[in-house]
């Protein structure tokens, strides 16, 4: 109760401090001007016409004035006391409002600051997420390295071509160098005008070699590298090979041709229930015995 009482006096007293401030502008002027203008015609009569005039002011229309003055007073004052309450609790409002107006400012700040660590935070875990993305595809790859059969292309002797060493009794061989057999091997044609199409090899054996049979048309005949070898195709197709950019120039001076074929190849294969491809780069130079396959790599199909 007590402190009821204190918090309402203390409103009391501000409205009258409030009241006394917005009284300050009109208060000279309505107050005391009026005043004034109330004792100032007896002044003046005392003054021009001696005491004795004084008995002769009918003092009860004086009263009355007074009266009806101390009633304006009372009505005008009692008007402003309860317009300084309103403007009070308009003062209050506004007060309230900019405070709420400047609580949503902070948190729109502080939402942002959030926002803008949250976005950090979720840059840096992104960041975390793709290397470890990278490292698992990359340990993905390597798993795959490792567990892709090692097959592979090799320009060399067959076993059935003469020992001589030239470039005309040397073909392409498909060595499968690991412990599984391999099967249904399909090399990729080479896709030109004229393409060179390869047979099917059925299976290769762990730690065997099949020679990879090449076949192509020359008018109505069709050709095999088994008996015609791969130069007459080579340069029998050289127009292709240049308009593929296949022909390359050479960065040393062996050899009778200053170019040499790099010749984009691959081999399909199955091996344990899965199928591979494995891509090579067939370096082709045949009057220099500087021919050979460069792997490139190899995935599950």
């Amino acid at each position: 109760m007590g402190e009821t009482e204190s918090g309402f006096l203390d409103y009391c007293r501000r409205l009258w401090r409030e009241h006394l401030r917005h009284a300050a502008p009109w208060a000279p002027d309505n107050l005391i001007f009026g005043g004034v203008m109330l004792i100032s015609p007896l002044i003046a009569v005392f003054l021009f016409y001696g005491k004795n005039a004084i008995s002769n002011i009918d003092w009860r229309l004086v009263k009355t004035t007074g009266w009806l003055y101390l009633a304006a007073l009372l009505i005008y004052a009692g008007f402003h006391f309860f317009k300084a309450a309103w403007k009070s609790d308009v003062h209050r409002q506004q007060e309230i409002a900019e405070a709420r107006a400047a609580f949503v400012r902070k948190v729109a700040e502080k939402d942002a600051d959030f926002a803008a660590m949250v976005r950090m935070k979720d840059g840096e875990f992104a960041a975390r997420m793709r290397e470890k993305e990278c490292e698992i595809a990359a340990k993905n790859a390597e798993i795959e390295r490792l567990t892709q059969p090692d097959v592979a292309l090799v320009w060399d002797l067959t076993k059935d071509a003469t020992k001589v060493k030239s470039w005309f009794g040397k073909s392409i061989i498909v060595h499968n160098r690991g412990d599984q057999y391999v099967y249904n091997v399909r090399i990729d044609p080479i896709p030109l005008r004229n393409p060179l199409t390869f047979d099917v090899i059925n299976e290769i054996a762990p730690k065997s070699e099949e020679p990879a049979v090449g076949r192509w048309n020359a008018g109505s005949e069709t050709r095999s590298t088994a008996t015609d070898g791969y130069n007459q195709y080579i340069m029998a197709n050289s127009e292709g090979l240049d308009e593929k950019g296949w022909t390359k120039k050479k960065s040393h001076n062996r050899g009778i041709s200053p170019t040499f074929m790099e010749i984009p190849m691959a081999a399909n294969f199955e091996s344990q229930n899965t199928t591979w491809k494995i891509e090579f780069d067939w370096h082709y130079d045949p009057p220099d015995d500087d021919s050979y396959f460069s792997r490139k790599g190899g995935y599950k199909v």
